[in-house]
């Protein structure tokens, strides 16, 4: 089977093309590895780093003294970017509708894990592993990523009221699972692919936008004429005045949408997401209270309609929204599959020409689509998959611009070293106490030689000024010293996760 691949590029004997294509299948992609762990880095310190920085204000560098204070002013004054206070606001997640960096992190994970499948296919095929074996390892996979997932989110119990089933991993094992089974038959059938995409995601905005949630919206909610009526709300009116409800809408407010209609289909508390996710997942959902836990509260059948409590009963990485994440993946196997072949069929240039004309596709009809279905990580609505796959598809192409194309592979190697084990410093950042060995390696030269506070004459009247500042964003760059350190270390054995 092997020996289909590429063969005809080689007039050498069978055994000179197996080692050949080994040798391409034995190849990495750097610039995945690096932008995997740059990626990682924020999820471990770095975005928590940048806020801190972002939060200084010139007072903070009075500790420093004089000369400090007028070079943070000067620094200020002459930047020329987005302001802190912006950059700050993007280290953390939207409430519901719109998009921030930081929830760019989790889809790109996903994406990249499916830009890596077809070089892992390949290998597979080529080192005559059979059909039925890669088929277990792609369900291994994904149910291993589950198992991990819950073990991560709520460490060994056995109080199933309690338990989170959900969560990054499990969300990233189930859509990479199903998409890698999709892709796995039609690698070579790019246009099927996308044309599967296109469905699941069209399929999923009709659904969110024209299906009450059963248990908040009346039965009436459910005839022919109510359905028919928010179709031509979503095809002939303009919507887009109706779906503005960033930040979540007051509930005793004016303009609170009317249980049933588009707008509210497309709050928590109303949208049929959430409400697969009240009456399947069992456990606890990420945003639900302790006080209203337990999987008999949320199935009840008596449960009444509360808009308060329905719209904390969900959970960003439910098991509906499962279902456009596989776009996600399948995006990442559809540009890894261009990624993946040989550079004198198909260049490094024509490469990056399709991750950045392809990214640039992907963000258009995102942003056109978020007029008439806003971009919602909460939900992985089709906008989000659309935009945030568009993102994923440029930063990759900028990557390997700069780490495949040029050579530059030195650079990313710090990042790398984190990427090719993002998933074992994930699991041991929950499980190992990382902490104490910052502490026993940093805590004493923090506090001997980084300023909290200096005395000063001012105006003939001493003057203490005081800040601690100067004292976290130490003791953050010192635990990402010691994660590093870590990786670095099973870098060096060799020691890596495989999942």
């Amino acid at each position: 089977m092997s020996q289909n691949y590429d063969s005809e590029n080689y007039e050498a004997t069978p055994l000179e093309i197996q080692e050949e294509l080994r040798r391409r299948a034995s190849k990495r992609l750097w610039s995945l590895d690096v932008l995997r762990g740059l990626n990682m880095l924020c999820i471990i310190g770095l975005a928590s780093l940048i806020t801190m920085i972002c939060n200084l204000h010139a007072s903070d560098f009075r500790v420093l003294g004089d000369g400090a204070v007028r070079a943070a002013v000067a620094f200020k004054n002459s930047w020329i970017g987005p302001s802190p206070e912006t950059i700050a606001k993007h280290m953390e997640h939207v409430e519901w509708n719109g998009v921030l960096h930081h929830d760019t992190i989790f889809p790109l994970f996903l994406f990249l894990a499916g830009v890596s499948f077809p070089f892992s296919l390949f290998k597979q095929r080529v080192n005559g592993r059979p059909t039925w074996r890669i088929l277990l390892k792609i369900l291994w996979r994904g149910i291993a990523l589950v198992v991990l997932g819950i073990v991560y989110s709520n460490k060994v119990r056995f109080d199933i009221p309690t338990i989170r089933f959900m969560g990054v991993l499990q969300h990233i094992g189930l859509a990479w699972m199903f998409a890698a089974l999709l892709y796995w038959p039609l690698a070579k059938k790019t246009k099927t692919l996308l044309g599967v995409c296109a469905f699941i995601l069209v399929t999923y905005w009709l659904a969110v936008a024209l299906v009450p949630a059963p248990d908040v919206a009346p039965k009436d909610a459910f005839a022919k004429d109510a359905f028919v009526a928010r179709a031509k709300t979503l095809f002939v009116h303009q919507p887009c005045k109706l779906l503005d409800n960033n930040p979540l809408p007051d509930f005793d407010a004016e303009d609170y949408p009317e249980v049933g209609t588009i707008a509210h289909n497309l709050l928590p508390e109303g949208c049929v997401v959430n409400y697969v996710d009240r009456k399947l997942v069992p456990g606890r959902l990420y945003h639900q209270p302790s006080k209203w836990e337990g999987e008999d509260f949320k199935r009840s059948s008596n449960l009444e309609y509360n808009p308060q409590l329905f719209r904390q009963l969900r959970d960003p990485e439910g098991l509906a929204s499962t279902y456009p994440a596989i776009v996600t993946a399948l995006l990442g196997m559809i540009f890894g599959g261009f990624l993946r072949r040989d550079d004198s069929d198909f260049s490094k240039w024509r490469k990056l020409a399709v991750l950045l004309i392809g990214g640039v596709a992907l963000l258009a009809i995102g942003l056109a689509w978020n007029y008439v279905f806003p971009v919602n990580k909460n939900l992985w609505n089709s906008t989000f998959v659309c935009i945030v796959g568009g993102y994923s598809a440029l930063a990759l192409g900028l990557f390997y611009f700069l780490l495949d194309i040029l050579p530059l592979k030195y650079v990313g190697f710090p990042f790398a070293v984190v990427g090719m084990n993002s998933i074992t410093i994930f699991l041991a950042k929950r499980i190992i106490v990382f902490n104490s060995m910052r502490d026993f390696f940093f805590e004493d030269a923090i506090n001997r030689w980084v300023p909290t506070s200096r005395e000063a004459v001012v105006d003939g009247v001493n003057v203490v000024y005081e800040s601690t500042a100067f004292v976290d964003i130490a003791t953050c760059v010192a635990g990402l010293i010691v994660s590093w350190c870590f990786l670095f270390f099973l870098y060096r054995r060799k020691i890596f996760l495989r999942v």
